[in-house]
């Protein structure tokens, strides 16, 4: 199994999508889509058999407001493993699972749109306003065991904003865990040996000059994945983010601002009087010839 660290270098694009109208931003053929899957893999070594168990939704606006909930779900006997995601018609996504044996529990979310545009007439900068809502992860698990997270938001193709941890077992006691931060830091702490919290926190993303007319999308990623080794005391992962998708709510937006004036060099004005004068005289030298 890939590492988190090289899993977001490869992120696939079809991501998450969040938006409400700002400033200039305009998202009237804004073309919307949000998707959830959750899957457990009791066998994640071996990937030419098919024993996952697995559940999706997705729904995209074709042209109007997305007016309804997505939600995947899935469940093992005895309680052996559960997972749900889900995307609520003004935007509030929730993840959640709990593994009580080996295997391989994800959960992914994804939204995007594509219909952000600066009709100002002017280069602006650009900025992504959004909410970090939390979550409580928490695993005693056998050694090797994994919890990964990762969040990643783009305009377009490019990466603006991305965070990450990863929280291994490293040996069979179970308490044992270490935390590996990667990204921005939205201040995830171990408040235990097997617990995890990520407190409720406001993000600013940097989108950038926007020419004028620039359209452009924005989306949006959630990845949380649990891998037990050998037991599985706990393994639980609990995450929501309240991004609106539907234009109704007040996170996130895109905010435009004139870009600053650049001030010229302070020797600037000297050197243009300096050039000014060596031209002076060499036209002065020719009219003697």
């Amino acid at each position: 199994m890939l590492q988190l660290a090289q899993k977001l270098r490869y992120f696939a694009y079809p991501a998450m999508v969040a938006i409400a109208l700002c400033g200039f931003a305009s998202s009237a053929s804004a073309l919307t889509r949000q998707q959830v899957i959750v899957q457990f893999d009791p066998t994640p070594d071996d990937a030419f058999n098919s024993d996952e168990t697995r559940d999706s939704d997705s729904i995209d606006d074709s042209g109007g407001p997305i007016d309804q909930s997505i939600t995947a779900q899935i469940g093992g006997p005895g309680g052996a493993f559960f997972a749900r995601g889900s995307v609520g018609e003004f935007g509030n996504l929730g993840v959640e699972g709990n593994l009580r044996i080996p295997g391989e529990l994800d959960s992914q979310v994804f939204i995007e749109s594509d219909g952000f545009q600066n009709i100002s007439g002017k280069a602006q900068s650009a900025a992504l306003n959004f909410i970090i809502d939390g979550g409580r992860f928490a695993m005693i698990a056998g050694e090797g065991s994994l919890l990964e997270f990762s969040l990643t938001i783009r305009k377009d193709f490019d990466v603006v904003f991305q965070t990450a941890f990863e929280f291994e077992s490293l040996d069979n006691t179970g308490v044992n865990n270490e935390l590996r931060l990667f990204g921005e830091d939205v201040g995830v702490v171990q408040n235990s040996f097997g617990q995890l919290d990520m407190d409720f926190s406001f993000n600013t993303a940097d989108l950038g000059v926007i020419q004028p007319n620039e359209q452009f999308g924005i989306s949006y990623q959630l990845d949380i994945t649990g891998t037990a080794e050998s037991f599985s005391e706990i393994f639980i992962f609990e995450f929501s983010d309240p991004f609106d998708v539907t234009g109704f709510g007040d996170f996130p937006t895109v905010e435009f601002s004139d870009l600053a004036a650049v001030p010229l060099p302070a020797a600037a004005p000297m050197m243009a009087f300096a050039f000014g004068a060596l031209a002076f005289a060499a036209s002065r030298r020719r009219h003697r010839r």
